[in-house]
């Protein structure tokens, strides 16, 4: 763990919860807006990528509750998960001064974090979302060195499969929550993800695109950087089973 200068910043107005994008990685991606509202919340609820994300952020609000700790365990079932935390934090938010904290924005790939503002808001209770810097901003930085990034299709893994997104091969592709849709539970772990699932996937995706047309797995490192794990059709499901998850896949145009 690195020691950190805390900054002087001004102390936000009163607010019952904020739901707060805090670092990638190190110290680099976080907002000032976001430090604000850490430092005066009450109580932080952090959903942390590692120990050292957990660290980092308890320099600035040593009164944390580490969800990955409580709620986010492999092989419990993702809609569980969810579920049990908005509660948790919700229930806390009615005394003010709650902030959920996780990393990149709170509201890209975001379910929990948006299911918890709107409910509070329903509620009447003063909420507020603090952007992040995101994966896709890291992703983007990669990627145009190479493609253009301004006209591309972004779907989640779900809908391609059930049909309610339909890719054209002719602009480039990201396919996000490769892991959630593959194994359906919370896993850190490659092999938890079901085989016959990404197989599924596959077949949809040979639809639209050559069996040998290149696919690009990206990897962001909680440590910084992005691991490229280049593929085709025929060899992705070997390459996601033996591959970390949280991976996005990238296809990019015929």
């Amino acid at each position: 763990m690195t020691e950190i200068e805390l900054p002087r910043v001004e102390k936000p107005e009163r607010f019952d919860l904020a739901c707060v994008g805090s670092s990638l990685s190190g110290y680099g991606n976080i907002t000032m807006d976001a430090v604000r509202y850490i430092m005066a919340a009450r109580v932080v609820y952090l959903y942390a990528l590692n120990s050292e994300h957990l660290s980092n952020i308890q320099q600035y609000n040593p009164n944390i509750i580490d969800l990955n700790k409580s709620h986010y365990i492999d092989g419990t079932d993702c809609s569980i998960v969810y579920e049990s935390v908005i509660e948790l934090v919700l229930e806390d938010a009615r005394r003010g001064g709650v902030a959920y904290v996780q990393q990149g924005s709170p509201s890209f790939l975001a379910f929990t974090s948006v299911q918890l503002l709107r409910r509070a808001a329903t509620e009447g209770l003063k909420v507020c979302m603090l952007p992040g810097v995101s994966s896709l901003e890291c992703l983007h930085a990669h990627l145009c060195r190479t493609y253009d990034i301004y006209d591309y299709q972004l779907y989640n893994c779900h809908s391609v499969v059930k049909g309610s997104a339909v890719p054209s091969p002719l602009s480039s592709l990201m396919l996000t929550n490769v892991s959630v849709y593959a194994a359906g539970v919370v896993s850190t772990h490659s092999n938890l993800l079901d085989p016959i699932r990404l197989n599924v996937l596959v077949q949809k995706l040979l639809c639209y695109y050559d069996q040998n047309h290149p696919i690009f797995l990206l990897h962001l490192r909680p440590e910084g950087g992005i691991h490229v794990i280049q593929c085709t059709l025929t060899s992705v499901v070997d390459k996601l089973l033996d591959a970390t998850p949280g991976l996005t896949m990238f296809i990019p145009p015929l």
